[in-house]
């Protein structure tokens, strides 16, 4: 089941690295100043965070790859100046990353669309707001590459412990660029086998779940002398 699980995860990011590195009849490169804004996140102050609020911060911990994720320690700020509202607030279908993580371990880097109105932006993490010829999603698939990430991380600066990527590793990196009809086709190939993929797991990640829970009912059961030979 954890081999199975494995070699799930594994087929779509080969698949994906394949879809970009082979690219198709036409494709070129833009490097992502040319065709969308990139936004450094705000230093909000932590006091005035609160527990309940109009607008949630977006931290460092709530982004994964293609994830949101609302409920880890989540952070509030009620009321701004409107004009730190207008540089922080993000808008539906930017694309986030984060840009500081453990140095020389990748455990960064991770980008997700947004798709709602009401977040943040906060320090160390940047907002790419792209041009209408350029899908978001596009974008999103090919970050989750090697290609990407081998630029991304060329850039890494920083102590021992910690690494940083600057907001000129953003702007500056090449992706790769065709049609919107083109871009349609490739997202919706990669939604579906990127569905596919999750189910799969879901069902692998049930089995090892399920064999777990049965070592501990039998460890149990041996340790009370329920357990007999035939």
């Amino acid at each position: 089941a954890e081999q199975n699980l494995k070699n799930t995860k594994e087929l779509f990011e080969s698949y994906l690295q394949g879809v970009f590195e082979k690219k198709g009849e036409g494709w070129t490169e833009r490097k992502v100043e040319e065709i969308a804004k990139v936004i450094g996140g705000y230093s909000f102050k932590s006091g005035d965070f609160i527990t309940q609020g109009k607008y949630q911060v977006i931290r460092m911990g709530n982004v994964r790859p293609g994830i949101i994720r609302e409920n880890i320690n989540p952070v509030f700020i009620d009321e701004l100046d409107k004009n730190i509202l207008k540089r922080a607030l993000l808008l539906p279908n930017d694309v986030i990353i984060t840009q500081t993580g453990t140095k020389k371990k990748r455990d960064y880097g991770f980008t997700v669309v947004i798709e709602r109105d009401n977040y943040l932006l906060n320090q160390r993490i940047s907002a790419i707001r792209f041009s209408k010829n350029y899908l978001p999603k596009f974008f999103l698939y090919y970050s989750w590459t090697n290609l990407f990430k081998d630029q991304y991380f060329a850039n890494e600066t920083g102590t021992v412990g910690q690494g940083n990527v600057g907001i000129g590793a953003i702007t500056n990196a090449n992706v790769p660029f065709t049609s919107i009809e083109v871009q349609q086709s490739i997202i919706k190939k990669l939604d579906a086998l990127s569905s596919a993929t999750k189910k799969l797991e879901a069902i692998y990640q049930q089995k090892i779940d399920n064999l777990e829970e049965l070592k501990k009912t039998l460890l149990q059961k041996a340790f009370n002398g329920e357990l007999q030979a035939k």
